[in-house]
């Protein structure tokens, strides 16, 4: 009886919230496996990088010297891609602005590389930080995840 709210709610996000139900489904039916996320998490990670010295102008040097993201320009290359797709100038600066103000986790009125790279890597499901765990050598690791984790047997195989 005490698990009825949960089972109510949770209903109700899978099937009577419209697009956010299809979302929630989709999530949900994703079988996770944790060795393929490396792979997609490493790709993103580089391509993000290059996207954020694209963005900024400047391909040399380190992420840290980069100089940053500024609103205006987030709404300029925002303006350039979403132009097709119907959204007057206020919804556009609405959506940077949203979008700006997550990203932008230091408040320094700018998002920096390491900002930017997080937002485009960090999915939820594994993190640059989690991922990083995985691979660091001092890491305990409990008992249960030995036994039914190969995360690590997997990785063992290929660097040894």
């Amino acid at each position: 009886i005490l698990s009825l709210p949960s089972i109510i709610v949770q209903f109700v996000a899978m099937y009577l919230m419209g697009l956010v139900s299809e979302v929630y489904r989709a999530a949900a039916q994703t079988k996770l496996n944790i060795f393929s996320k490396f792979h997609g998490t490493i790709g993103k990670l580089m391509l993000a990088e290059v996207a954020f010295r694209g963005l900024v102008g400047k391909w040399d040097g380190h992420l840290r010297d980069l100089g940053g993201l500024s609103l205006h320009k987030l709404i300029k290359r925002l303006k350039d891609i979403f132009e097709q797709d119907a959204l007057d100038h206020r919804e556009l600066v609405k959506m940077a602005s949203v979008v700006f103000t997550s990203m932008d986790k230091d408040v320094s009125g700018s998002i920096a590389a390491n900002e930017f790279i997080r937002a485009c890597t960090d999915d939820g499901e594994i993190t640059l930080h989690r991922m990083a765990l995985f691979f660091h050598s001092t890491h305990s690791m409990q008992f249960m995840r030995r036994l039914l984790d190969d995360t690590h047997r997997l990785a063992s195989t290929v660097y040894s």
